[in-house]
């Protein structure tokens, strides 16, 4: 109005176009300490990883992936993800004993992503040792007679995956005496 005439009305319709913004961490990803042999389904929360375009979008959905930190020489293969629940699945073995740090990254349709360092511990559980291939056996006995003196090297015979894991852990020997019975 101008004051002297009637007010004058004129109504717009204002149509915001959404820009999209990457996701974002939302909660520290925690994994528990597990043991060697046993086996982890985390399933990450709805407050893990945020993306606010997914209240506007409806296209918008965060897809996650394992990426293995730069110079790091662990193998990953034990830690799966489902690429769109971000349901973490780790089956752990003898060879994953101890800290594994990876990166999970929530990337959104558009290209965006963002970085979650991540560890996993496994603790290791104490395995028997083994026969290797160097043991006799039928089809490669050892042939002693009797009077003679025979010396045997004993040690590659046997082994134990937890001696490059515990400086504690070493293979000892008993030789005990077949009574025939």
């Amino acid at each position: 109005s101008d004051g002297f005439n009637s007010p004058v009305k004129q109504e717009l319709n204002i149509n915001v176009i959404n820009v999209n913004d990457p996701p974002e961490i939302n909660k520290k990803i925690d994994l528990p300490t597990i043991s060697q042999g046993q086996e982890l389904n985390y399933k990450l929360t709805k407050t893990g990883f945020k993306d606010i375009d997914i209240n506007v979008d409806t296209n918008e959905k965060l897809k996650f992936e394992i990426i293995a930190k730069q110079n790091s020489s662990k193998s990953l293969e034990f830690i799966n993800i489902d690429k769109s629940t971000g349901e973490i699945n780790i089956i752990a073995r003898n060879e994953n004993v101890g800290e594994t740090d990876f990166i999970i990254r929530a990337s959104d349709n558009y290209g965006l992503f963002v970085d979650q360092e991540v560890t996993i511990k496994v603790l290791n559980i104490n395995d028997p040792p083994f026969k290797t291939n160097n043991f006799p056996e039928i089809k490669n006995p050892i042939n002693v007679f009797v009077d003679d003196l025979v010396s045997i090297n004993i040690s590659n015979w046997f082994d134990d995956l937890d001696i490059d894991i515990n400086n504690n852990e070493k293979i000892t020997f008993e030789i005990l005496e077949d009574d025939g019975s």
